[in-house]
């Protein structure tokens, strides 16, 4: 699913080790260890997962050294605890986590489901809900809020009475970080960061440097809360009030709720219909 010529620049991280009063781990530490496992279990993949301490329980030594530190996910986190898994078998996976063997995680399917879908953007809604009655009733088959080159790079569709999310993000060389199909999440394990937190969701692309925040509001809902989109050679950076095209800014929000099948279309729509704001030429980024 991801080629594997992705060339993510991490800083060098060493043994590091920090005595504290209580469990939480710093903020820097979780991004290494996230990045050493690939942001998933180290033996299954999943994106669901806890900070475990290998050998030395937090509860008897009261430091955090991030070497002795892995991701399990809930199950696997269980089975260890319970001894159903030992200690050494969760060491030996740390050495080869899962996602860094395979290059990606394992699919996480999310649970959207229902014939009305919502994507808020910057305080904008796009949905189908009230095209509903336009069309006599009948569910609309996507909703797209975004659309470059007639491909959607976030969408809503609907198949057979179920609700599928895609997303596609890439980086300026149109290589996946992180995507969405049908439902199923995975993650290029060689991105700079992929942070799940609860329903939350941070793809970084280096220090401060965020590509996508977003949430998951199940059943049938998600919002993007920061964005900057890259896809042939298109940067559409997406902030609170506006929206910033390939260095340029070039619009303001209006904050409504936009019954549209397609919200941004950029470039080509080929099959689709224009967005409601649709931009025709755009001059493209040699190097984003």
């Amino acid at each position: 699913m991801f080629w594997n010529n992705v060339i993510i620049n991490r800083p060098v991280m060493v043994q590091e080790k920090i005595v504290v009063n209580n469990r939480n781990i710093p903020e820097p530490m979780k991004r290494e260890i996230r990045q050493r496992c690939g942001f998933g279990c180290v033996l299954c993949g999943s994106i669901i997962y806890d900070y475990d301490h290998m050998e030395n329980d937090w509860a008897d030594v009261r430091e955090h050294v991030s070497n002795d530190i892995t991701l399990l996910c809930p199950n696997h986190h269980r089975e260890k605890t319970n001894n159903l898994i030992s200690r050494e078998q969760v060491v030996e996976a740390n050495k080869k986590p899962f996602n860094i063997e395979n290059g990606y995680s394992s699919p996480y399917s999310l649970n959207f489901s229902g014939g009305v879908a919502y994507v808020v953007i910057a305080n904008n809604i796009f949905t189908n809900d009230s095209l509903l009655n336009i069309y006599g009733g009948q569910v609309n088959p996507f909703v797209i809020p975004i659309l470059i080159d007639a491909v959607p790079v976030i969408a809503f569709k609907i198949e057979d009475e179920k609700l599928l999310l895609d997303i596609t993000i890439v980086n300026e060389f149109n290589e996946p970080i992180f995507l969405v199909r049908d439902n199923q999440l995975v993650v290029n394990s060689e991105a700079w960061d992929v942070d799940m937190r609860g329903s939350s969701l941070i793809v970084r692309e280096g220090h401060k440097k965020i590509v996508i925040e977003m949430e998951f509001c199940i059943p049938n809902k998600v919002i993007v809360k920061k964005a900057k989109i890259k896809f042939n050679g298109v940067v559409l950076d997406l902030k609170e009030d506006h929206y910033i095209l390939n260095g340029k800014k070039s619009g303001v929000f209006s904050h409504n709720a936009l019954s549209s099948l397609v919200g941004f279309s950029i470039g080509q729509t080929n099959r689709f219909p224009r967005g409601v704001i649709h931009i025709q030429k755009v001059k493209r980024c040699s190097n984003v």
